[in-house]
C-alpha cells in the first residue's frame, strides 16, 4: 500500500472517531438538559392543571394578560407589524414585474 493511501485511511479513520465522539458528547449534554428540565417540571404538575379549563385571557395571567400591556406588548406588536409591513413593500418593489426581461441588477 502506497504511503498518501495509508494517510487517506488513517485521516478518514481519525476524522470518523472525532465526529463520533463530537456526536456522543453532543447527545449526552442534550439528555442532561432534558432530564433536568423532567425533574424540575414533574414537581410542577398537578391534578389541577390537569382538569381545570384554561382561564380567559382577560383574567390576567401569561402573556396576554396585563402584565404583557404594561411592559410596552401593545407597541413592540405595534413595531413588529410594521417591520413586516415595510419588509413586504420593499420585496414587492424590488422584485421586477417582468422577470425575464429584467435582471435583479436593472432595477
Amino acid at each position: 500500500m502506497r504511503k498518501v493511501d495509508q494517510l487517506r485511511r488513517t485521516t478518514s479513520a481519525t476524522m470518523t472517531t472525532l465526529t463520533a465522539l463530537c456526536t456522543v458528547a453532543a447527545v449526552g449534554i442534550l439528555l442532561i438538559i432534558l432530564v433536568y428540565i423532567a425533574m424540575q417540571g414533574i414537581g410542577s404538575l398537578n391534578l389541577r392543571f390537569l382538569v381545570e379549563s384554561p382561564q380567559r385571557v382577560d383574567e390576567g395571567g401569561g402573556i396576554g394578560g396585563e402584565e404583557f400591556v404594561d411592559l410596552g406588548g401593545d407597541r413592540a406588536l405595534g413595531l413588529a407589524g410594521a417591520l413586516t409591513a415595510g419588509a413586504a413593500v420593499t420585496a414587492s418593489r424590488s422584485s421586477p414585474s417582468n422577470s425575464s426581461t429584467m435582471r435583479w441588477y436593472e432595477s
